[in-house]
C-alpha cells in the first residue's frame, strides 16, 4: 500500500519533530501527581463480609421463629382455618385422591347428561347429603381424634360419592349405547 502525502512527509522529516525533549522537572511533576498503590487490607474486608453474614442469618433466624411461633399458636388455640382432619395424613391422601376421582366422573357424567338434566340435580342432592354426614364426622372427629372408625367413615363417604357417579355413568354408557343400536335398527329397515 502506497503511504499518502502526510505521512510521507512526517517520516521525512521525522529528526526535526523531535529536536525537544521534555525537562526533568516535568517528570517530577507526573510522578508527584501519581497516586500510591493501595494496598488491600483482607481482614477489614473479612471482619465486614463476615459482619453481613451474621446480620443476615440472626435476622433469617428471628423471622423464621416468629412465624412459626405464630402457627403453632394459631394451631393450638384452635384456628378455624387449620381443621383437625387436615392433619391426618390418611384423610389427607383420600381427600386427594378420591376429589379427583369424583371430579373426573361428574364432568363425564355431566357431559354425558347434559347440562340441564334431572340427573345432575339429584347428584347435587345426594352430594349435599353426604357432605352434611361428612361434616357431622368431622365434628365427632373434633372431639375425639384418635378415633379410627370416624376417619374410616369419612373416607367412605368419598367412597360412595365415588360409587354413585359411577353406577350413574354406567346407566347413562348403556343408556347411549341402546340409543346407538335403536339408531342403527331403524337405519337396517329404512
Amino acid at each position: 500500500m502506497k503511504p499518502d502525502r502526510l505521512e510521507e512527509f512526517i517520516l521525512e522529516n521525522k529528526d526535526d519533530f523531535d529536536d525537544m525533549s521534555p525537562s526533568p522537572q516535568s517528570w517530577e511533576k507526573v510522578k508527584g501527581n501519581i497516586r500510591p498503590t493501595r494496598k488491600i487490607n483482607w481482614t477489614t474486608n473479612l471482619v465486614r463480609v463476615a459482619a453481613a453474614i451474621v446480620i443476615f442469618v440472626s435476622s433469617y433466624i428471628f423471622i423464621d421463629y416468629n412465624l412459626n411461633k405464630d402457627t403453632e399458636g394459631s394451631l393450638q388455640a384452635g384456628d378455624p382455618e387449620i381443621e383437625i382432619y387436615e392433619q391426618i395424613p390418611v384423610l389427607v391422601e383420600a381427600r386427594a385422591y378420591y376429589s379427583s376421582q369424583i371430579s373426573n366422573m361428574e364432568n363425564e357424567v355431566y357431559r354425558l347428561a347434559g347440562d340441564d338434566s334431572p340427573i345432575r340435580n339429584d347428584i347435587e342432592l345426594e352430594f349435599e347429603e353426604l357432605d352434611q354426614v361428612f361434616n357431622e364426622l368431622k365434628a365427632d372427629l373434633n372431639d375425639d381424634a384418635a378415633n379410627e372408625e370416624v376417619v374410616e367413615a369419612m373416607i367412605q363417604n368419598y367412597r360412595i360419592k365415588l360409587q354413585i357417579l359411577e353406577e350413574i355413568l354406567l346407566q347413562l354408557k348403556n343408556a347411549d349405547e341402546q340409543n346407538i343400536d335403536d339408531h342403527e335398527d331403524k337405519k337396517v329397515l329404512l
